[in-house]
């Protein structure tokens, strides 16, 4: 391509110009070598001290060489055994006998810490019933997979009231965002089958809350009895089923910038 007017080249001579520039910056660590890691402070410290193998009685001490090594010590399953002796009221009155303290599940052999222990491996770290019994097992301790999905029923049952207030407190926020997510589950009606469910998400971004509810379907039904009394502006992205709540007194629809599409 050319330019609409002719250029005139001119070539001139220049002496270089020399500055001299100085500055100082900190040296730049190694990046191939981060140090020793850092042990954190909260950690209990087991002191070994190590003595020299020859005789030190008439030496003086001028120093220590310290060296820290992190260990771990496996989780412990042990038996609480509650002994409550049992007294005898004068002229048969009656016994007398100190009270069990309060457990999570009634008559469920299962500690506290192992109810959560069992959330924890489940949720968290995603670790399926048939791997947490496997380890119990090689501990001795065989635990069957029906038992410990009944027990984290019963801690799920426990925790229904901070559920309950988790919802109330998302919802009752003036700006939501809402969004559904598939997910796989199992069908207990056809063994060894999935279906496809989803997890409805309602987001409160200014109190950096997160609430889930879980749907069979993807229908209006779920969020539409969820937010039944929802006043205040809901961000949704384009899916058809959210073009109702736009229609609402009490709601107003917000569009997501990032599912914007050019209309022609």
């Amino acid at each position: 391509m050319s330019l609409p007017f002719e250029m005139v080249q001119q070539s001139v001579e220049t002496e270089p110009v020399i500055e001299k520039v100085e500055y100082t910056r900190r040296k730049a660590n190694n990046e191939n070598h981060n140090g020793r890691l850092p042990l954190p402070d909260h950690l209990p410290v087991e002191e070994i001290i190590i003595e020299p193998e020859e005789d030190t009685t008439q030496l003086k001490c001028i120093g220590k060489e310290i060296t820290d090594e992190l260990e771990y010590i496996p989780s412990v399953l042990k038996i609480k055994r509650y002994i409550r002796p049992k007294y005898a009221k004068a002229n048969d009155e009656g016994i007398v006998i100190g009270n069990l303290p309060t457990r999570p599940i009634d008559k469920c052999i299962a500690g506290a810490g192992l109810l959560a222990q069992i959330h924890v491996d489940k949720f968290v770290d995603h670790l399926p019933f048939y791997r947490q019994a496997q380890r119990y097992e090689r501990e001795g301790v065989k635990i069957p997979r029906s038992t410990i999905d009944n027990w984290q029923t019963g801690t799920a049952n426990l925790l229904w009231p901070l559920y309950n207030e988790l919802k109330r407190q998302v919802l009752g926020q003036g700006y939501i965002q809402l969004d559904e997510t598939p997910i796989r589950v199992l069908d207990q009606r056809k063994k060894g089958k999935c279906h496809r469910g989803y997890h409805w998400v309602y987001h409160a971004p200014i109190e950096h809350m997160v609430f889930f509810d879980y749907q069979e379907g993807r229908s209006r039904d779920g969020p539409k009895r969820l937010l039944m009394d929802f006043k205040g502006y809901l961000q949704t992205d384009g899916y058809n089923v959210y073009e109702w709540f736009g229609i609402q007194k009490e709601m107003r629809l917000v569009n997501c910038m990032a599912h914007a599409r050019l209309m022609v």
